[in-house]
C-alpha cells in the first residue's frame, strides 16, 4: 500500500499528513497506529497525533522543507540504484516474471517510491535493459579486448550460468514479441549494438550496417548461450559453448 493510500485509509487526507509519513517511513507510520487506543474515531486519531511527541505529528511548512531536503543528486542516485537492481532482476527472472514490488525490494526500496522515478513499469523495463546492454558492452566487448578474449567470456560457462550478469539480448530478447512498443524499440536498439559491436570486433572498424559474417557470428553466439542454458546436463551445455568457439574461430 502507497503513502497516499494509507493516508486516505487512516483519514490523512491531508498532503502535510503525507509528506510527514514519507519524511520518516512506512514502518514508523504503522507503530504510531497500533500504540492508538481502539475503538476510537479516525479524527480522534488525528488529534492525538497531532498534540502528542509523535515523529508523524504534522509540521509547519518552513519546517517540512527543511526535513524533505536530499543531498544534491540523491533522485539521481536512487533512479540509478533502481535500474541496475531491476536490470538484473529482469534477467534472473524475465521481464514477466518479476513485477513493480519484487523490482524495488531488490534496489532496497519500498514500493510506494516507485512513481517518483518511472511514469511506468514498462519505462524502468526500458531503462533496465539499455543499463543491461551498456554492462556487456563494457565488459565482453570492452574496446581493449581480442575478438578471441570476447567469445572466452560470451561463451563461457560462467555466462550461461549466471544469466543475471550477462547478455540482455541473450537472457530477454525472446520475450520481446510480446511486449508493448517502447520496450520492443528498446531491444531493436540493444540487438543493433551487439550486432555492431561483433561488426567491430571481426573488421576492427565500426559500420553503419554489420557484415553478414557479423550476422552470422552473433547469431552463433546468441544462439549458443541461449541452448547452452536450456539444458540441464552441464557436460552438453559446456560441449554447445565450446562448439560454437570453435565455429567462431574458424
Amino acid at each position: 500500500m502507497c503513502i497516499s493510500d494509507m493516508c486516505s485509509r487512516f483519514g490523512f487526507s491531508s498532503k502535510n499528513w503525507e509528506q510527514r509519513i514519507a519524511a520518516t517511513d512506512v514502518c514508523t507510520f504503522l507503530t504510531e497506529m497500533a500504540r492508538l487506543p481502539r475503538n476510537v474515531s479516525k479524527r480522534s486519531w488525528r488529534h492525538d497525533l497531532s498534540t502528542r511527541d509523535c515523529p508523524l505529528r504534522p509540521l509547519p511548512h518552513h519546517e517540512m522543507m527543511t526535513i524533505m531536503r536530499y543531498p544534491e543528486g540523491h533522485k539521481e542516485e536512487v533512479h540509478e540504484k533502481i535500474v541496475r537492481a531491476a536490470a538484473k532482476a529482469l534477467r534472473a527472472k524475465g521481464i514477466s516474471g518479476i513485477g513493480i514490488p519484487a523490482l524495488m525490494k531488490a534496489a532496497g526500496l519500498t514500493h510506494g517510491g516507485f512513481y517518483a522515478h518511472f511514469p511506468n513499469r514498462d519505462a524502468l523495463v526500458v531503462e533496465a535493459i539499455r543499463s543491461a546492454a551498456a554492462d556487456t558492452s563494457k565488459g565482453a566487448f570492452a574496446a581493449n579486448k581480442s575478438l578471441a578474449e570476447t567469445l572466452a567470456l560470451y561463451l563461457s560457462p560462467g555466462h550461461a550460468e549466471h544469466p543475471e550478469q550477462g547478455c540482455v539480448v541473450a537472457a530477454l530478447a525472446a520475450e520481446s514479441p510480446r511486449q508493448s512498443k517502447p520496450v520492443r524499440r528498446a531491444f531493436s536498439e540493444v540487438v543493433r549494438g551487439l550486432l555492431h559491436h561483433v561488426h567491430t570486433k571481426l573488421s576492427g572498424k565500426a559500420s553503419r550496417e554489420p557484415s553478414e559474417a557479423a550476422l552470422r557470428l552473433a547469431a552463433t553466439m546468441v544462439g549458443a548461450l541461449v541452448l547452452a542454458r536450456a539444458v540441464d546436463d552441464p557436460s552438453l551445455a559446456e560441449a554447445i559453448l565450446k562448439a560454437a568457439r570453435r565455429s567462431a574461430e574458424a
